[in-house]
């Protein structure tokens, strides 16, 4: 686990192995579920795709460092059981984006334009999952700057990927592609809970 080092403990600590790879899993899970999200949206002709994207990229770094910090309050209350919560919520969203269906992009690919409320809106609704996993990572203790960072990065460069180039993407994502971010989560979660023990 991370140790802090007063206004350092965000950035200047160089992460075990182990902290690395539960921050790349979840990203590279929840940067595909962005980029089917993004090529949705590319193949309904949006417009305004380099606003989209960091709008998009804001709330996907936003909402994990809200879950952090929710999670770190909540781990001073479940003292040990924090770390079974969190890998439960790992699991939680995995099950989830594996079984969500596609209302939400849907509901997006009906606007030509994202502008105003509905843009913040959308960008709200698709980075909820990252408020989960947020929660995990406060409930594993890892720190927040880097957090907000690789979340805000992973956002960013799936959401740009798929609004531009969502027509040569699109053929090669299949449905199964679409379920392995969900897939990934569940499998980091189980070895979270076999850490445990």
């Amino acid at each position: 686990m991370i140790e802090r080092h007063g206004i350092c403990q965000n950035f200047c600590e160089v992460p075990d192995r182990m902290d690395v790879l539960k921050w790349i899993a979840p990203i590279l899970a929840l940067g595909l579920d962005t980029l089917f999200m993004a090529v949705g949206l590319s193949l309904s002709g949006v417009q305004g795709r380099v606003k989209i994207a960091l709008v998009f990229a804001l709330a996907e770094a936003l909402m994990p460092a809200l879950g952090l910090l929710l999670g770190r309050t909540a781990l001073s209350w479940l003292g040990t059981y924090g770390p079974w919560v969190g890998a439960l919520a790992v699991i939680g969203v995995g099950v989830y984006l594996l079984f969500e269906d596609d209302d939400e992009v849907e509901g997006l690919q009906k606007k030509a334009r994202l502008t105003g409320w509905a843009l913040l809106f959308a960008a709200l609704l698709i980075s909820v999952d990252e408020l989960a996993v947020g929660l995990s990572f406060g409930l594993a203790g890892l720190p927040l700057g880097w957090t907000v960072l690789l979340f805000g990065l992973q956002a960013l460069l799936f959401t740009w990927l798929g609004l531009t180039f969502g027509k040569r993407l699109q053929p090669l994502l299949g449905e199964a592609a679409e379920k392995l971010g969900g897939i990934v989560l569940i499998l980091l979660g189980l070895w979270m809970v076999w850490e445990l023990f």
